[in-house]
């Protein structure tokens, strides 16, 4: 009986450390599942926002040199082919107008913004 139970007693030593590999496999695995993921969910996703600022930077430096343009533009058309409706006390009105123009488009563009959709 006494060779029973050392053989039991080696055998449950055996099991626990079974278990205690098999605990750390586990461990391990849930720790390189958890690297993955953090990988997955947060670290790449953050390597493509360096090309979508650079391009929403361009994209806006193109927007605000299309708007001033437009903005000179208009100011140019009703200082020269207007005829003499602004000139003297009245050259003010041309910048005046292209101000209001200026602010029409930021108040449509701060609409589509705030749009939940374009479409």
């Amino acid at each position: 009986m006494q060779k029973n139970d050392t053989e039991q007693g080696k055998g449950s030593t055996s099991d626990k450390e079974g278990q205690r590999t098999g605990h750390k496999r586990d461990v391990a695995e849930v720790f390189e599942l958890f690297k993955s993921y953090v990988r997955q969910e947060l670290l790449d996703p953050l390597e493509v926002v360096p090309r979508w600022l650079a391009l929403g930077l361009i994209g806006s430096i193109a927007i605000a040199t299309g708007v001033l343009l437009f903005v000179l533009a208009l100011i140019r058309y009703l200082q020269t082919d207007t005829g003499e409706v602004f000139i003297g006390s009245f050259s003010w009105a041309p910048y005046a107008i292209a101000i209001v123009a200026l602010v029409m488009v930021i108040l449509m563009v701060r609409r589509l913004i705030n749009k939940r959709s374009l479409s």
